[in-house]
């Protein structure tokens, strides 16, 4: 590969790491957190998951997104292109991204694409909404003030928590079939 090709590739593959280390300890959290109560210890395969979202869904997709508003919409660091770009990444990218984690999350527990996108819909509006208190202010903030190279990071230090709460939605049952019989009887 030549040195070009790498370099072109070496923002997004810097994006990539940063959101799977960003999004395992936002698991690992959520499951330090639930802990306290279940006693079960560190979910290994569950924080792999995680990671592997964030290397291969989060990271990039966010990091050509980005991009790609910055082409179409424009670099300029207005307040009103600012909450524009952050407005059309609200309401285009983000329902796609809520979809892909939760159908994505599915198929890497096992389970078939069905069962997963079902899920996936079912937690849309939820997580969509939970996010709209958040995520446009964000991005506000990071497509006004933060230089292009570093969104991600940024984007990712507030993640943080909000991997915390996918985290725990994503364990949540979404239908009277995946509800154990114990808590069904509640």
């Amino acid at each position: 590969m030549s040195a070009l090709r790498l370099a072109r590739f070496l923002p997004v593959t810097k994006a990539a790491l940063t959101s799977c280390t960003v999004m395992a300890a936002g698991d690992a959290v959520c499951q330090s957190i639930q802990d306290r109560f279940d006693h079960d210890g560190l979910h290994w395969q569950r924080i792999a998951n995680f990671g592997i979202v964030g290397l291969t869904l989060h990271g990039p997709m966010f990091f050509w997104g980005y991009n790609f508003l910055d082409k179409i919409i424009g670099s300029q660091k207005t307040l009103a292109l600012s909450v524009k770009k952050a407005a059309v990444n609200h309401f285009t990218f983000f329902p796609s991204y809520v979809i892909f984690f939760f159908t994505y999350m599915g198929l890497l527990e096992g389970k078939d694409l069905e069962p997963s996108y079902e899920k996936a819909k079912a937690m849309l509006q939820k997580t969509w909404l939970a996010g709209t208190l958040i995520w446009p202010a964000v991005n506000t903030i990071s497509f006004k003030f933060v230089p292009p190279q570093y969104r991600i990071l940024y984007i990712n230090t507030v993640g943080l928590c909000w991997n915390v709460f996918m985290s725990y939605l994503n364990q949540q049952p979404h239908n009277t079939d995946e509800i154990p019989a114990e808590e069904a009887m509640l």
